[in-house]
C-alpha cells in the first residue's frame, strides 16, 4: 500500500527536515531496559518512507491506492519488466511498461482480415510489422518471383485488420491464403 497519511492531524505540505544533526546513520533498536531507550520513530524519517514508495508508484504510472498493499511491487514490475506469455501466440512486458506481442497464422482472404493481439494494451499500439512465415512464392515457380505483400490497417489496442497480396510473375495480384508472422510494439 502506496498512499499518503490522511489523519486529521497530518500536514498539508512536506515538513522541512530538522536542521540538527541529532546522532550517526544506524539502525533501529527496541533497546535494553535499564541500559538503552528504544530507537524514536521520528515524523521526518516517516515521511521519507512514505515519499520513497510514493514515488516508486507514480514512476510505475499507477495512481495512490490505501487499500492496494501489492502497489510497490506491480510498479517495480512495470518499470522494470516483468510478466509475459512466451509462447508462440504471446507477449512480454519491457522496461518502461514497453509491450512486445508476437503471433501467426493464416490469412482467410487477404484483404482486411481481422487480428486479435494475445494481450490488450493497456494504452496503444504504436506498429504492427507482418512478413510472410512460409516464403514459398519468392522462389519464383519457374515464372520469376512471385513476392508477397502485407498491409495492416485500424491498428487499435486489442488488434488490427490485415491484408496480404501475392503478386503473380506475370503482375497480376492474387488473394490467396497466406502464412504470416507478426511483431506488434506498444504500451
Amino acid at each position: 500500500m502506496a498512499y499518503r497519511i490522511d489523519d486529521q492531524t497530518n500536514a498539508a505540505t512536506l515538513p522541512a527536515l530538522p536542521a540538527d544533526n541529532i546522532g550517526q546513520p544506524g539502525f533501529f533498536t527496541g533497546g535494553a531496559p535499564g541500559i538503552s531507550a528504544p530507537t524514536r520513530v521520528r515524523y521526518w524519517w516517516l515521511n521519507m518512507v512514505q515519499e520513497e514508495l510514493a514515488a516508486i508508484v507514480a514512476a510505475g504510472g499507477l495512481p495512490l491506492d490505501k487499500g492496494n498493499n501489492g502497489q510497490a511491487i506491480a510498479a517495480l514490475k512495470a518499470l522494470f519488466g516483468y510478466g509475459g506469455s512466451p509462447a508462440a501466440s504471446g507477449w512480454q512486458r519491457m522496461s518502461g511498461g514497453v509491450i512486445l506481442q508476437w503471433s501467426f497464422g493464416t490469412t482467410v482472404t487477404g484483404n482486411q482480415d481481422p487480428r486479435y493481439f494475445p494481450l490488450t494494451f493497456p494504452n496503444t499500439c504504436f506498429a504492427v510489422v507482418v512478413n510472410e512465415a512460409a516464403a514459398a512464392g519468392w522462389n519464383g515457380g519457374g515464372g520469376g518471383p512471385q513476392p508477397t505483400l502485407f498491409g495492416v490497417s485500424a491498428v487499435a489496442a486489442n488488434g488490427f485488420y490485415l491484408s496480404s497480396v501475392r503478386l503473380l510473375s506475370n503482375g497480376v495480384p492474387t488473394y490467396q491464403p497466406l502464412t504470416y508472422n507478426y511483431l506488434a510494439i506498444g504500451r
